[in-house]
C-alpha cells in the first residue's frame, strides 16, 4: 500500500531518494508522536527487514510532513462519483502488460498500474524458463502486488494452503462423477457388511423370527381359504 501511495505522490520511475525521503518523514513523525496505544500489526503485513513504524491514521493525522504532501497531491475529489466512458476511451480502461524475468522492468510496470489503475488488468506470462531463481523472485513480487491491490480475497478463492487439482472444468466434472460412484460403492459395501455381520451374530434369533413369520403367513392363508369355502353358492 505504501508503494501505491508513493507512485501517486512522485513521478515515475520512482527514485530511491523519494522513497528514502518518505520513509524518513514517517520515522521522524513516529519518534515525535505522543505515546499512543500499542497496535499489533496484522499478520503478513510487514516485511522482516522493515524499519518503518506501523502506519496508522493517527500517525498520518499528526505528521504534517506527510499529510501536507497527501493533501497537495491527492486532496481533490471529483464532483461526481461515476462518469460515462466514451467508446473511444474504452481501450484506455484495459491494461495489457508482458511479464518478463527482468525485475527492474516488472517494478516499473507495476508502478504504472499502481499510479493509474485500470478496470481490467492483463498480465501475460513471458518469463524465461532458464532463469528459475529470478522467476521465483518475480512471482513473490507479483503476489505482494496483488495482495496490495486486493487485500480481501473473494468468495471464489481457495485458502492459501490449497491448490486446484484440475486446470479445466470438464476434468473436475469427470473426477466428481468418479468420486460419486466410489462413494456409492463404498456405502453399498458397508451396508452388505453390516447385514452379513448382523446375520452372523443373531443367526438363531433370525431363524426363530423367520419361523414365526412363516407360521403367521400360513395361518393367514388358511383362514382365507376356509372363509372362501363357507361362502354360500348362488342359485
Amino acid at each position: 500500500e505504501i508503494r501505491t501511495v508513493l507512485t501517486r505522490l512522485y513521478d515515475l520511475p520512482l527514485q530511491r531518494s523519494s522513497v528514502l525521503n518518505f520513509e524518513t518523514s514517517l520515522l521522524y513523525c513516529a519518534r515525535n508522536l505522543p505515546q499512543q496505544q500499542f497496535i499489533t500489526p496484522p499478520p503478513f503485513e510487514r516485511y522482516i527487514d522493515s524499519k518503518l513504524p506501523l502506519v496508522t491514521k493517527h500517525l498520518i493525522e499528526n505528521c504534517t510532513l506527510v499529510s501536507d504532501l497527501l493533501k497537495l497531491k491527492m486532496g481533490r475529489r471529483k464532483r461526481y462519483l461515476y462518469s460515462l466512458v466514451k467508446p473511444s476511451s474504452r481501450e484506455a480502461m484495459v491494461g495489457f502488460h508482458m511479464i518478463t524475468s527482468n525485475l527492474s522492468q516488472l517494478l516499473s510496470t507495476l508502478d504504472k498500474i499502481r499510479r493509474k489503475p485500470k478496470k481490467f488488468i492483463c498480465l501475460n506470462d513471458n518469463m524465461d524458463a532458464s532463469r528459475p531463481e529470478d522467476n521465483q523472485l518475480i512471482q513473490a513480487v507479483l503476489i505482494d502486488f496483488f495482495h496490495s491491490l486486493f487485500p480481501k480475497p473473494s468468495q471464489f478463492e481457495l485458502p492459501a494452503d490449497y491448490r486446484n487439482r484440475y486446470l479445466y472444468y470438464n476434468d473436475f466434472i469427470v473426477w466428481q462423477s468418479k468420486k460419486k460412484r466410489l462413494s456409492r460403492l463404498l456405502y453399498a459395501t458397508i451396508a452388505i457388511a453390516v447385514v452379513f455381520t448382523f446375520g452372523c451374530l443373531f443367526h438363531n434369533e433370525c431363524h426363530k423370527l423367520k419361523t414365526r413369520v412363516r407360521k403367521r403367513v400360513h395361518k393367514i392363508i388358511s383362514r382365507i381359504k376356509s372363509s372362501r369355502r363357507k361362502l354360500p353358492t348362488k342359485l
